[in-house]
C-alpha cells in the first residue's frame, strides 16, 4: 500500500484498532522505506499518548537508528509533544545523538521531560564531558525536576562543572542551587556580565547575599558606562539589591573624590609602569604606555583623566546616567 494512504487509513481508525496495526512488524517496516519518511513523521505526530509507545518499541527504535533518516525521525518523535516521547527515547544511543551538536536535536528538549536531562548529567559525570549547557532548552518546570535533591548531590560531588555552569539555567533553578555553598561560591565568582545573564533568566538574588562585599564590589568598581548599564538591569529585576548597590556606589565615589591630591586621583599616585596592560583598558593602556617614561606628560594625562572621571562620577551619582546621554538631554533642554 502507498505509505500516504496507509498513514491516512491508520489515523482514521479508533485507538484499539490503530494499536493492532502499529504493533505489526510489516507495517513498521513499511514506514521505514525511503518513500515513507514523511508519512512516518506525520504518523508519529498524530498518535495519541500510549499509541506512540506501542509503535516505537525498543526493537523498532534500533531499526530507526539504523535508518538513513534517523536524525529526522528522532526529531519528529521529540517534537511530537506526545507524553510518551521521553519513554520511547530513553536510550543511550538517542542520548548520544542529542549530545552531538551537529544533529541540532538538543533544541527540541523542551518537548521532553526531566529524565533525558538526568541521562545527560549522568553521561557527563561518567565521561568527564560538558553538555549541561543544552539543559537551557528545557522549560522551567522540567529544569526544576532535573535538579532534584538526588541530582544536586551528584553535582555537588562532581568536580568537572565549568565556572559558567549557572548561566544556562532558569532563574528559579539558580535560586534553588544557591542554597548550597558550592553553587553560591560559583555565583559570587561570576562576572557582572554573567550575573546579568542569570538575572535576565529570572534570577532574584537572595537577600542573604545583599551584604556580600564580593558581590557588591563587582558593581561599584565598574567604570561609569558599564556600571550604569548593569545597575539598570538590577533596577528592573532586583530592586532591593539595586538600592544597596547605588548606596555603596555613592560611598565609593565619595571616597574617590576625597582621595584627589594635587588634582590627581589616588589610583594614579602609585602608577605601575610594568603592569600597564593588566591594569587598564586597551585604549588607556596604549596611551599610558606611549608616555610612561615622560613624567610631565604622565602628570598632565593624570590631571586630565581625573577631571574626566570626576565629571563621569558626578553625572552617574547625581543624575543616574552616562555622560553622553546626560549631555544629549541637556542639549535638548537648552534648545
Amino acid at each position: 500500500m502507498d505509505a500516504k494512504q496507509l498513514y491516512k487509513y491508520i489515523i482514521s481508525l479508533p485507538s484499539n484498532k490503530r494499536i493492532n496495526l502499529l504493533i505489526n512488524k510489516t507495517i513498521k517496516q513499511r514506514f521505514l522505506s525511503d518513500d515513507a519518511h514523511y508519512p512516518f513523521v506525520w504518523l508519529v505526530q498524530q498518535l495519541n499518548g500510549i499509541e506512540l509507545k506501542y509503535f516505537i518499541d525498543s526493537t523498532y527504535l534500533t531499526d530507526i537508528l539504523s535508518n538513513n533518516r534517523a536524525i529526522d525521525k528522532i526529531n519528529a518523535i521529540m517534537s511530537s509533544c506526545n507524553s510518551y516521547a521521553t519513554d520511547v527515547l530513553l536510550d543511550d544511543r538517542v542520548i548520544a545523538l542529542i549530545l552531538d551538536s551537529s544533529t541540532n536535536l538538543s533544541t527540541y528538549l523542551y518537548n521532553l521531560d526531566y529524565r533525558i536531562g538526568h541521562k545527560i548529567i549522568d553521561y557527563d559525570i561518567k565521561n568527564g564531558t560538558y553538555h549541561l549547557n543544552i539543559l537551557s532548552n528545557y522549560k522551567t518546570s522540567e529544569q526544576l525536576n532535573i535538579f532534584n535533591s538526588e541530582y544536586i548531590v551528584k553535582l555537588l560531588e562532581y568536580n568537572g562543572l565549568p565556572d559558567r555552569f549557572l548561566i544556562n539555567l532558569k532563574g528559579k533553578v539558580i535560586n534553588k542551587l544557591l542554597d548550597y555553598e558550592k553553587f553560591q561560591s560559583m555565583f559570587l565568582n561570576s562576572t557582572v556580565y554573567d550575573i546579568s545573564i542569570m538575572i535576565s533568566n529570572g534570577l532574584v538574588i537572595p537577600k542573604r547575599l545583599f551584604n556580600s562585599n564580593t558581590l557588591i564590589d563587582k558593581y561599584i568598581k565598574l567604570d561609569t558606562n558599564r556600571y550604569r548599564d548593569y545597575v539598570n538591569i538590577l533596577m528592573n529585576n532586583n530592586y532591593e539589591f539595586y538600592e544597596i548597590v547605588e548606596r555603596e556606589r555613592f560611598k565609593y565615589v565619595d571616597n574617590k573624590v576625597n582621595s584627589i591630591k594635587n588634582d590627581i586621583l589616588e589610583e594614579y599616585h602609585n602608577f605601575d609602569k610594568t603592569n600597564i596592560y593588566n591594569l587598564y583598558d586597551y585604549k588607556t593602556a596604549s596611551k599610558l604606555y606611549s608616555i610612561k617614561d615622560d613624567d610631565r606628560k604622565l602628570n598632565e594625562y593624570f590631571k586630565y583623566s581625573t577631571k574626566e572621571k570626576l565629571l563621569e562620577m558626578i553625572i552617574d551619582v547625581f543624575f543616574k546616567d552616562v555622560p553622553y546621554n546626560f549631555m544629549q538631554n541637556l542639549k535638548t533642554i537648552i534648545n
